[in-house]
């Protein structure tokens, strides 16, 4: 029942996360202004002037939705309400998921106040943490649920009681004809 409360206080973070980014005053020209040769093209202008305020808002939200993420996986791994060996790797991965979203974002802090542009194969230091961490991260997860789907999800010990729930279920409708 403790993580159902947990799960509940992610989702209330996250509605007051939301709210708060709605609630800050809108930046002057933050939509863009006219581009000075091209007069169809809206330019952007300082990116920190249009995204100082609200980035630590996207911050916080984005952290909450990895944890919402993975006490999701979390509730449904567990076994009569425990986590057991699940809940070290499930910490990890949440861990370096949040480590890279928050490399990611403060990344684009640094681009957007001007400051050094480095570049990681190819591509500026924000846009390399989307594509070689938020897009890899997942794949732990992924090869988590994998390797031990037969031992933390759905055991032999489960097929043999699901094989005699079926079982029972087919004799009850025998005896009912």
């Amino acid at each position: 029942m403790k993580l159902a409360w947990i799960m509940f206080v992610l989702l209330l973070g996250m509605c007051v996360a939301l709210a708060a980014a709605f609630l800050i005053g809108e930046v002057p020209n933050g939509h863009g202004f006219n581009h000075s040769r091209i007069p169809n093209m809206q330019q952007g202008g300082s990116g920190i002037a249009r995204h100082g305020n609200i980035i630590w808002i996207g911050l916080a939200f984005g952290l909450l939705q990895v944890a919402f993420f993975v006490s999701c996986l979390a509730l449904g791994a567990r076994r009569k309400g425990e986590m057991g060996v699940m809940k070290r790797p499930l910490l990890i991965g949440a861990l370096l998921y949040g480590a890279v979203f928050t490399g990611l974002v403060l990344t684009y802090r640094s681009y957007a106040e001007g400051g050094e542009h480095m570049l990681f194969i190819i591509f500026p230091a924000p846009t390399a943490f989307m594509i070689y961490g938020l897009w890899t991260v997942p794949f732990f997860f992924i090869l988590l649920y994998m390797r031990n789907f037969n031992r933390w999800i759905y055991r032999p010990e489960d097929q043999e009681k699901f094989q005699k729930l079926i079982e029972s279920k087919q004799r009850q409708e025998e005896d009912a004809d």
